[in-house]
Parts: C-alpha cells; structure tokens; sequence
C-alpha cells in the first residue's frame, strides 16, 4: 500500500468546526507541519475535504451515544465525546490533560502542547470539579493504559483514581 491509497475510502470524518477551519488554513499553524512545500498541505486537505463532516460543540454525532464536548486550550475547537450507554457514559478528554498526576493535581500549570495555555488550564480546572462532582467515569488517552478512571477530590485538588 502506497501513501496515497486511502484505507477507508467511505469515511466521514468528524472534526469540530474550528479545529477543520486551522487544519485547511494554508497559512496556519497546521500547514506548517508539512513544510515548505504547501503543495503537500494543499493535496491533504483537498483529499480530506470532500469526506469532512464539521460539527460545532454540543452536538450529538450518534444521537443518544455520542456528543462533542468542547474542550477549550488544546487546540482551537478540540473537542470531548460523552459516550453514553443505557445509563452509563464515559468521557473521552482526548488532548486536554497529558499526565495522570501533573494534569490532575496541578491543572493551572502550563502545557507546552496547548495552544492557548490559559486557556488550557481553566478547562482542566473545570473539567476536575464537574467530572468529580458528577462522578462521571473518563477515558484519558494519554494516562497509564487503559486510561479509565475517575477524578477523586483529595484535600485541596484532585488525584486520579484508575479502574
């Protein structure tokens, strides 16, 4: 298989609206990746375009399964997905918090890989006290595999209690 053969061809690709709009600026953050030839960045996004379904926060991609969650810092329109089933859900906080002890008890700190670090630090703020408060089960990507567990309030902060 060559790098232009596409392995899902029927695919549609959920993206928020704003992340999308930064992923096909030419002259954006995104089109920097690929270097000095924008020719490369302008053959992505024209293979990606036709296949892109934007959606805006909130919005429920599976109805009753699946809803974007707008999770601000990361990068512009990064999102979160409640995954619900029955009476069950699970949040999936994709790139908003890096690490299972600095990102959960010291949420004000900066993180290189936001793009708007302040930004950053208020929704994993906001994240801890309403995902605790609500005893809502999280799936974290970049925690110690499988990632699944909760936010406890311990003291004055949180701490992250894996299943």
């Amino acid at each position: 298989m060559n790098g232009n053969t596409k392995v899902f061809p029927n695919a549609t690709i959920h993206i928020s609206k704003a992340e999308w709009e930064v992923v096909a600026d030419p002259n954006g953050p995104f089109a920097r990746n690929f270097g000095p030839d924008t020719a490369k960045h302008v053959a992505f996004v024209a293979t990606l375009k036709p296949r892109v379904a934007p959606f805006a926060p909130g919005t429920d991609l599976v109805p009753g399964v699946v809803k974007a969650v707008d999770i601000k810092g990361h990068t512009p329109g990064h999102s979160g997905y409640v995954i619900t089933s029955g009476k069950d859900s699970l949040l999936y906080v994709g790139d908003s918090m890096h690490h299972y002890i600095i990102s959960v008890q010291k949420p004000e700190w900066p993180m290189a890989f936001d793009s708007d670090q302040k930004a950053g630090a208020a929704s994993r703020a906001a994240l801890l006290a309403e995902s605790e408060k609500n005893d809502q089960r999280i799936y974290a990507v970049h925690f110690p595999f499988p990632g699944l567990g909760k936010f406890q309030n311990q003291g004055d902060g949180y701490v992250w209690a894996a299943e």
